[in-house]
């Protein structure tokens, strides 16, 4: 477990919108509120609004064409933190480190 490190884990709220949106596909909504409920009750996960480091950050990341992939790299590189992904495109990225 990650508290048991003092290890924090951000949580941008892109993710968050995406989360909601994938549960919705397949029928098993998970929403914006039970989500963000979980996260603040957890001592090892952190809301991160988007913020004005995130949007400038955007600059930084030309090598992954998806905009909420960008969002996700972009608030990695505002909070000079890895990325825990298995997506492809993410680890290729010469932009962010990655984890997995």
């Amino acid at each position: 477990m990650a508290y048991v490190g003092g290890a924090r884990i951000l949580v941008p709220a892109i993710v968050i919108a995406e989360l909601y949106y994938l549960t919705r596909k397949i029928g098993s909504v998970q929403t914006p509120s039970n989500l963000l409920a979980g996260i603040n009750n957890s001592r090892e996960f952190v809301f991160l609004e988007l913020g004005q480091a995130d949007l400038e950050s955007l600059e930084k990341v030309n090598d992954v064409p998806e905009m909420h992939d960008r969002l996700i790299c972009a608030a990695a590189l505002a909070q000079d933190a890895a990325i825990i992904t298995k997506d492809e495109t993410l680890r290729n990225s010469a932009a962010v480190q990655t984890i997995w």
